[in-house]
């Protein structure tokens, strides 16, 4: 910046400068201060001027900006040509400042060098917004070239012509950049019986677009694609440019396509086994000797039965059976005769209880009676009448040999809020108690809730 000279009694004094409102100075030939600006003494921490008058640049700075002053302000003297340099200020206030400072050679009336004047601009906030602009540029040119390494992607003119592909899509798809630039989308690269010009349309009018389609490769198989178009801003209607993302579904559809392969299998398996899926679900809960319900498929119906109670308040009971001295028959008789007799009870007590009463064996010579909507007067009835039933049944063996035999059981009623599981506890303390009392009998598993 060229400054106009002052005349030759200024020069001396330098008084003008005081007043400027940028930091400005003036130096002799010895580059000492002639003249400083209050501004300049302010950006300093100085009083005022007379602090920097007759002094250098090494009286107020530390050795490498002053330094750096020097020699800027040395290439002004020899050269006679304006310059500048930029230096680092640490303030009294622990701030730091970017500065830059102007000079220029003065002249005195003779045309001879009386000195230098120059100016300080404060550049902290250009340089670093130069340092984030740097730093934004490195970021985007990071994140392009990982984009244009990783990413499938194109952009198009408004007549669907490729001016660029991403080397990664030509990869996919099997095709060089070269063959594809400047050529419009192939067919195979679009939804049948829709035209390209459709979907620019749509992205010209600011709605994205996203269509499927099957891209035959040059080996033989089919890349799978999802593609994203949108218009880019543009600068005249014939600068157009269109952006596509595009996402690889080839992985997404083969394991689409072999779940549905091994579903319809699955299907075509159950199809032709569904008679024995049937047998294998019965045997699975079913006792194989009775035909009656086993343990587990007996506690899920009396869940089902608990919950139904437990909805409509309707009472519950169990009656736990068990047949007398069974050992004997077996020691007796054989352990045929002691299957006979299980199958024999098993079918009696069938045609002797309800449809909607539970039967299970629950093992060995033990069974389980669940009785919906049935009181305890109600459950002794039916307990007794089974009791009597099973006394008076006579069982053939081996053609001329003749056994009988009698049952112990034990009653409970479900008691509000009391599981089934602690019901049958109760119910199976009533059959012990049966048993210690001289069998062939019905007790009933007693509570503090329920009457002597």
């Amino acid at each position: 910046m060229n400054l106009p000279p002052p005349p030759v009694d200024e020069l001396r004094s330098a008084g003008w400068i005081a007043g400027l409102p940028l930091a400005a100075w003036q130096k002799d030939l010895q580059l000492r201060y002639t003249g400083v600006s209050r501004s300049w003494c302010r950006q300093l921490g100085l009083s005022g001027q007379q602090a920097m008058l007759g002094l250098t640049d090494s009286s107020f700075f530390p050795p490498w900006v002053a330094q750096n002053l020097l020699r800027a302000d040395l290439a002004a003297l020899a050269g006679r040509e304006a310059g500048s340099c930029d230096v680092t200020l640490y303030l009294k206030n622990g701030e730091r400042r970017e500065i830059r400072s102007y000079r220029q050679l003065l002249l005195d009336a003779e045309g001879c060098p009386a000195g230098l004047q120059g100016f300080m601009l404060d550049v902290t906030r250009e340089k670093q917004l130069a340092a984030e602009l740097k730093t934004q540029g490195q970021r985007q040119n990071t994140w392009l070239k990982a984009l244009q390494d990783h990413a499938l992607i194109t952009t198009m003119d408004r007549q669907g012509r490729f001016t660029y592909l991403s080397a990664s899509l030509c990869r996919l798809v099997g095709q060089l950049p070269d063959m594809l630039l400047g050529q419009r989308r192939p067919t195979a690269w679009l939804p049948q019986e829709l035209d390209l010009r459709y979907y620019l349309a749509l992205a010209e009018q600011g709605t994205p677009v996203s269509f499927e389609f099957a891209c035959p490769h040059p080996h033989g198989h089919t890349v799978h694609l999802r593609s994203l178009i949108i218009a880019l801003n543009r600068a005249s209607e014939q600068e157009q440019v269109f952006f596509e993302m595009l996402t690889d579904l080839s992985n997404e559809k083969a394991v689409s396509a072999a779940l549905g392969t091994a579903n319809e299998q699955l299907m075509r398996v159950l199809q032709d086994n569904t008679e024995l899926i049937a047998q294998l679900e019965v045997t699975a809960r079913t006792d194989p000797l009775t035909g009656l319900l086993n343990r587990r498929a007996f506690f899920e119906r009396a869940a089902q039965e608990q919950e139904r109670s437990s909805r409509h308040g309707a009472p519950i009971a169990l009656i736990m059976l068990d047949i007398d001295h069974f050992k004997q028959i077996n020691d007796r008789y054989g352990h045929d005769a002691g299957d006979l007799a299980l199958k024999g009870l098993a079918e009696l007590l069938r045609e002797q209880l309800r449809s909607i009463d539970v039967l299970a064996r629950l093992g060995g010579e033990e069974f389980a009676i669940l009785l919906p909507d049935t009181d305890q007067v109600g459950a002794v009835r039916i307990a007794e009448r089974l009791r009597q039933a099973v006394s008076q049944q006579r069982y053939r063996y081996n053609g001329d040999t003749v056994f009988h035999f009698t049952v112990s059981q034990g009653v409970a009623m479900r008691l509000p809020d009391e599981s089934l599981s602690d019901t049958l506890t109760r119910a199976d303390h009533g059959l012990y108690e049966a048993k210690q009392t001289g069998r062939n009998r019905v007790c009933l598993g007693r509570s503090s809730m329920l009457p002597e």
